[in-house]
């Protein structure tokens, strides 16, 4: 979609929530952010410019390269990989996250890969961090077919490790908000 140029998911602006977000969240100096389906890098470029350390992974090289032109452009250091989400652990991603950034991605994942992508930010964040998804809601969705976010399957999915603060509208009440925090691997 992106080598067509037909992405009406794609924002010149973080997403509100995000922004919200952050206010509530730590210092992001010395804190590091992942920005799943990152898209041209909206989200990712913003979070830079506060301080975080923050990589971007989106399996679209062309949007891969967009965002590389928009954080050269705001100058600022994003790094931004082409890859896989179900694939994380083996990316050399360099350490583990305190923030999770999924617009618009897991609500158009289908099943098997959703399994993948759960297991695979499991390993990449660190006990406490925080995941931040919004999609469209379960059967709301704009393309036919899109799965959708529903904050019971959504739980299941990531299991355990993960505990559901937050469900909310997000985008005008067009997109759920789903806010999980990692729970500490000890306890």
């Amino acid at each position: 979609m992106y080598a067509v140029g037909f992405t009406p998911w794609d924002r010149d602006v973080p997403s509100a929530e995000l922004v919200e977000l952050v206010k509530e969240l730590p210092d992001p100096h010395g804190r590091r952010a992942l920005d799943l389906g990152c898209g041209t890098g909206s989200n990712a470029v913003y979070l830079a410019g506060l301080g975080w350390d923050v990589v971007g992974v989106d399996t679209a090289p062309n949007a891969i390269k967009q965002a590389r032109r928009r954080a050269k452009a705001a100058g600022v250091d994003v790094r931004l990989l082409v890859g896989d989400v179900t694939e994380l652990s083996k990316m050399g991603l360099g350490g583990p996250f305190d923030l999770l950034v999924d617009r618009g991605l897991m609500h158009a994942l289908p099943g098997p890969v959703r399994v993948g992508y759960a297991r695979e930010i499991a390993e990449v964040a660190r006990p406490g961090s925080v995941l931040l998804m919004t999609g469209f809601w379960t059967g709301k969705a704009f393309t036919p077919g899109t799965p959708g976010l529903d904050a019971g399957v959504i739980s299941g999915l990531l299991g355990a490790a993960w505990e559901l603060e937050r469900k909310g509208e997000a985008e005008d009440g067009r997109f759920v908000l789903l806010l999980f925090r990692r729970r500490d691997r000890c306890s």
